[in-house]
Formats: C-alpha cells, sequence, structure tokens
C-alpha cells in the first residue's frame, strides 16, 4: 500500500550528515513522518513531502533532546535538506526533493531533452514531479529543466562570488566547504569533482544577497497584563475577538488580577 513504506538510495552513504549520527537519525525519521500525499490539517494545506509536528514532540519520537533536534534541523536546512514554518502551537517541516526520494521505478520510453546551465541533457526515467536525467546524480524537477539558462554566471562574477564568501569569513560558515556543502569534501574538491552543485551554492549566495523589496507583515497580539501593569503573557492570534479566550485561559492557570489588550504590529518579513 502507498505511504506504508520509504525508499532510501545508497547513495546516502556519501551524504555529508550520514557520519553525525543525530542529523542523519533526524532526517530518516522526518522521510518516514512526510506525507505521502496532499492532505490539510487545522485548515492548513500540508503538502506531500510535509508534515506537522513540534520540537518536543519529535524529541520524543527520536530519544533526542531538543536541543540535539534544534541542532539537527540546523544543519538539515543549511544544506537545504529540510525547511520549516512556524505556527502558534506547531510547525510545519518540508522534506525538500522529497518526490526525487520516493520516486516510483516506472521507466518512460521517451528521452525528451532540455537545456540547462548551457548543455543538453538525457531524460531516462519520468517519474511523479522528477526525472532522472543520464547527466547527473541526482534528480531534477520541472524548475531546474525550465528558464535557468538566462541566469548562468560569468566566469567573472563567479570568482567575485566566491571571494565574497570566503573574505572575512570561517569555513564553518562558508556553504562552500565540507561543513555545509552536504558531500563532505572541500571547496576546492567540490568544484573539480561536482561543479554544477559548486555552481549551485554561488548562484544561491548571489540570489540571497540581492537587495530585495522590503515586505510589511500585520500581526495581532494579545498582551495579558497584571496588576502593576506588567506583560505577564503575549500570544499571536487570528483576530482582535480571540484576545477574549487568551485571557479566560491564562487567568484559568494564574491566580491574580489581570486585564489583557489587543494591539497590531507591523514587522518586515523575513
Amino acid at each position: 500500500m502507498k505511504g506504508d513504506y520509504i525508499k532510501i538510495n545508497r547513495s546516502l552513504l556519501e551524504w555529508g550528515w550520514y557520519k553525525d549520527k543525530n542529523t542523519s537519525r533526524l532526517f530518516i525519521h522526518m522521510l518516514l513522518k512526510a506525507n505521502w500525499k496532499d492532505g490539510f490539517f487545522l485548515g492548513i494545506e500540508i503538502k506531500r513531502g510535509s508534515f506537522v509536528s513540534s520540537l518536543a514532540k519529535l524529541s520524543e519520537e527520536t530519544n533526542l533532546s531538543v536541543r540535539e533536534i534544534r541542532t539537527a534541523i540546523k544543519h538539515l536546512e543549511s544544506t537545504g535538506e529540510v525547511t520549516s514554518k512556524k505556527y502558534n502551537k506547531f510547525s510545519v517541516f518540508t522534506v525538500n526533493n522529497y518526490c526525487s526520494y520516493q520516486s516510483s521505478d516506472t521507466q518512460s520510453d521517451k528521452q525528451p531533452t532540455s537545456n540547462r546551465q548551457a548543455k543538453i541533457v538525457t531524460i531516462t526515467y519520468v517519474y511523479d514531479g522528477c526525472y532522472k536525467v543520464v547527466e547527473d546524480d541526482y534528480a531534477w524537477t520541472d524548475e531546474m529543466l525550465e528558464g535557468l539558462a538566462e541566469d548562468e554566471l560569468t566566469a567573472e562574477e563567479a570568482i567575485i562570488l566566491r571571494g565574497e564568501m570566503c573574505e572575512g569569513r570561517s569555513c564553518s560558515r562558508c556553504k562552500l566547504s565540507a561543513y555545509n556543502n552536504g558531500t563532505g569534501i572541500t571547496c576546492n574538491e567540490l568544484a573539480v569533482k561536482h561543479p554544477e552543485r559548486y555552481i549551485e551554492v554561488l548562484k544561491q549566495y548571489k540570489k540571497d544577497h540581492e537587495k530585495k523589496e522590503i515586505e510589511v507583515v500585520k500581526k495581532t497580539c494579545c498582551l495579558v497584563i497584571d496588576e502593576k501593569r506588567t506583560v505577564v503573557h503575549e500570544e499571536e492570534i487570528d483576530n482582535h475577538d480571540s484576545c477574549e479566550e487568551v485571557l479566560k485561559r491564562y487567568c484559568e492557570e494564574h491566580d491574580g488580577k489581570f486585564f489583557a489588550i489587543c494591539e497590531s504590529r507591523y514587522a518586515v518579513k523575513e
């Protein structure tokens, strides 16, 4: 039955975090927890490859401490295996490229070609949302096949970006280093053995450091205040009416006199 098992490729043995027992353990656990099909949780769409959890829940399920879970997630996010989005009472974790990890073994008779990074690639397998190509060990998605030629870096840009990444920064903080590139090899080895991965890291650095338009988001917060006018509890809420429920819940759990105010806040979107 679908969803009863997961696939793990032997290439995991070459993964940079494989020997980090906490990080590799959490990643495999996330593969097991991830939804095999789209669903909903409290009105929020949870896509295939994502799942709802929390640091405390992951700690309980893996027998790792919350601190170890937090560190492992930072490792996985730093190399792009996992992303997460926080909500009021839970988080949604997403295993990036879940489709390529759990793709079917159906072979396609067609072998279309497409241009990416100024070269031709040959597709040998068509999976559920991604493709196996002759020229790369990794599965490709539609986004990787379309429109990336115009994003090419010139040799001059690549040299400048490499210099910016190295200048005044220790190797442990550099995305090209063995600590963070996901392969466990040095940046110079990465450039020789996996040039496409090397260029992708440079492109991502360029994208992350380009000047972006500032976006502002509005948040509604309920502040519970005691008799001394000290804020004793703060909680983000969906609307002003929810502030009453927050105050009631707090008063049920604490002795004393309290009142609540609702305020709107504007913050720069990260």
